[in-house]
């Protein structure tokens, strides 16, 4: 939309399978998320990426379960 009307939209739609979440489409939410994505691209290949939460709710809705070393719960 920025591009193709020169203009910035005020919030951001992040599409689940069963809602929608309107999420504020900050300048700082937008580097933030840029930043996420740089590091999420850099650890595309590793063959061992570290867990980077200690919650039991995130580990057992993820599609790795099966065969993570680092789970918890």
């Amino acid at each position: 939309m920025e591009k193709t009307y020169a203009k910035r939209p005020p919030y951001g739609i992040i599409h689940y399978q069963d809602r929608d979440f309107a999420v504020d489409y900050t300048h700082a939410l937008e580097q933030s998320l840029l930043e996420l994505l740089t590091e999420m691209k850099r650890d595309e290949f590793k063959k061992q990426v570290v867990r980077s939460h200690e919650q039991a709710s995130r580990c057992k809705k993820c599609g790795f379960r099966e065969v993570c070393d680092q789970k918890v719960g």
